[in-house]
């Protein structure tokens, strides 16, 4: 059961940081006190995420949810490192000129898109391993 609670977390955490990041993107463009605000929500929430994981890690060694838990730990940690420094980036351009900005804004938004997929991805597959353990 605890497993299962654990990946519960994980992906609520998941879903967190990809609102977050919309919001940071769209929501708040160009309001930089909102846009740092976001930022550090984006960093304890990705690192909680990042904590669930590793404390999944033991308790699903040896089942069929280890691989997909293997797959979300490999990919959530770079994928919130290149999030956060894309996002900063965006932001410094968005200062510099508003069109800079939009083009590093649509690349991040892809970014933190295909760092949800993987993450979800591997989120589902974990919960229906371990329901069927």
């Amino acid at each position: 059961m605890r497993a299962v609670a654990l990946a519960g977390d994980l992906g609520q955490r998941v879903q967190a940081v990809g609102r977050l990041t919309a919001d940071h993107l769209y929501v708040y463009d160009g309001d930089l006190k909102n846009q740092d605000r976001i930022s550090q929500s984006l960093n304890t929430i990705g690192d909680g995420a990042i904590a669930d994981g590793k404390k999944l890690t033991p308790l699903v060694k040896g089942t069929s949810a280890e691989t997909a838990l293997n797959v979300f730990n490999s990919a959530v940690q770079p994928c919130q490192v290149r999030m956060v420094e894309s996002t900063r980036t965006a932001v410094q351009e968005a200062a510099r000129a508003a069109g800079a900005s939009a083009e590093a804004a649509t690349q991040t938004a892809e970014a933190a898109e295909e760092a949800r997929r993987v993450a979800r991805q591997s989120l589902d597959a974990l919960v229906a391993t371990l329901k069927v353990s």
